[in-house]
């Protein structure tokens, strides 16, 4: 399609969006759809080179539940994506209630006083939802809720649950659970939902290994939760980040990534080498155990031949130790266990000698085929205790195997990095134990280790030339 005719097609298109959101309370100025219901705000931008970025954000958890940057390339794929977006707009309307999550030793106590919150609640006309679990179940299943009552007795915990789950976390006064108090503890709900935090910054990192300095180059990296995947895509000059966009996606499909790939060639040309991180198993050419629409042999030609540039598939968790070893000068032998937030499966990642270990077609590090170790195994890791005995089940034979220096760590079922040493010390003596290191923010380290990738592959390249 000319570009006359997809201006043409996109100008339709907006009209057809414009109907589709009637329902909702609509504002409209010459680029930008401002679009609000009862628990989301949302807008759709029309700009130039008929680019069209789309968002949802929850006004419960302000957080971005839906974003997404692309160009206009048929009717047909931008209906697809708007229909996306749609669907996580019903999805937020219809978990509207906000659900509070009572929390104590064993959910006893606090089940009584979630049961008399409800009905407090109710005679108060405030949509809200009570329930109690027991402490040792929060971090699996607390990010469900929007926020989290710590009882006075397991109040200590909540610096560690703070720094790992996504939900708001406070400490119920002693006051106001020792009496009951629903008046007081419904005004602290308030209060706490109320209240604006900070957003976190992205992590910025020194580099301390050998990097080639690299014309624009663009990385790619899916990072999958629970319910949908994140996409991240970065573009570097000479190392230096120029752009990054992100978007969150219920379902990833083929036209998902060349919709990206369009819009990014059409604003920089110039780019010519590429790396995309992703879940599954890839011998560099293919990919495997990933989403459906990438599962194709030959992956990395499809693109190359589309594309006419070159690109680099990478697993996620591969990318993400380069990165680490990027930051670490002193370290030439790494692992990394790595669980992504909400799944019950990891993987692992290892460097020997300054080198990722990939093994026959890319297999190593493909833990998730060991939990037959464990009857239960995928039970375990619901639970703190259960996530670390399954970390260890991992690591121990690595450090017995391969005895690394350095051992990462990115489990939000693992808060206390110390804890996890202090069990694996069980069975290994303390003078062969690693140095263990608990990474958050992977998608930084990521990125990271895409460039690295294509900075390692570059300077490949130029010594078989030579």
């Amino acid at each position: 399609m000319n570009e006359f005719l997809r201006t043409i097609h996109c100008s339709i298109f907006k009209k057809w969006v414009t109907y589709q959101l009637e329902i909702y309370h609509l504002e409209e100025n010459d680029d930008v759809i401002s679009f609000h219901s009862k628990n989301a705000n949302g807008h759709i931008g029309f700009y130039d080179n008929d680019i069209i970025e789309m968002q949802i954000v929850s006004t419960k958890s302000e957080e971005v539940e839906f974003y997404l940057h692309f160009q206009f390339q048929n009717f047909l794929h931008a209906k697809d994506l708007f229909s996306q977006m749609n669907t996580t707009l019903q999805q937020i309307e219809e978990s509207k209630t906000i659900k509070v999550l009572l929390s104590c030793s064993s959910a006893l106590t606090t089940s009584m006083f979630a049961s008399m919150l409800e009905e407090s609640a109710k005679e108060n006309h405030l949509d809200m939802h009570f329930e109690a679990l027991p402490v040792t179940d929060l971090l699996y299943q607390g990010d469900n809720y929007d926020l989290i009552m710590l009882a006075p007795q397991v109040s200590y915990q909540l610096p560690k649950l703070k720094n790992t789950l996504k939900a708001k976390i406070i400490a119920l006064p002693a006051q106001i659970f020792a009496r009951y108090d629903t008046i007081g503890a419904l005004a602290l709900i308030n209060e706490t939902l109320s209240h604006k935090e900070e957003k976190e910054e992205k992590k910025l990192f020194t580099i301390q290994r050998h990097i080639s300095d690299l014309n624009k180059v663009l990385t790619i990296c899916f990072i999958r939760h629970r319910k949908n995947t994140k996409i991240s895509y970065r573009i570097y000059d000479h190392n230096k980040e120029i752009h990054e966009e992100n978007m969150i996606l219920c379902h990833v499909g083929l036209s998902d990534l060349n919709g990206i790939l369009d819009q990014v060639f059409h604003i920089h040309p110039d780019i010519e080498k590429i790396c995309i991180s992703l879940p599954g198993t890839t011998d560099g050419d293919s990919i495997i155990n990933t989403y459906d629409d990438f599962k194709m042999k030959d992956f990395k030609s499809y693109l190359e031949n589309k594309y006419k540039k070159t690109f680099y598939l990478l697993n996620d968790t591969n990318a993400c130790l380069i990165g680490i070893h990027a930051t670490l000068k002193d370290y030439k032998d790494i692992g990394l266990y790595y669980v992504g937030k909400g799944n019950n499966v990891g993987g692992s990642a290892l460097i020997l000698n300054d080198h990722l270990i990939y093994g026959k077609n890319g297999f190593a590090g493909e833990i998730r085929y060991m939990h037959k170790q464990y009857e239960n195994g995928l039970e375990m890791v619901k639970t703190e205790e259960g996530a670390m005995l399954v970390a260890k089940s991992y690591i121990v034979p690595m450090i017995a195997f391969i005895a690394p220096a350095v051992i990462a760590v990115y489990s939000d079922m693992i808060p206390n990095i110390n804890e996890l040493k202090s069990l694996i010390s069980e069975d290994i003596p303390e003078e062969y134990l690693p140095k263990f290191i608990k990474i958050d923010r992977p998608l930084d380290y990521m990125h990271l280790g895409s460039l690295m990738h294509i900075s390692f592959l570059d300077m490949k390249n130029k010594n078989l030339l030579e």
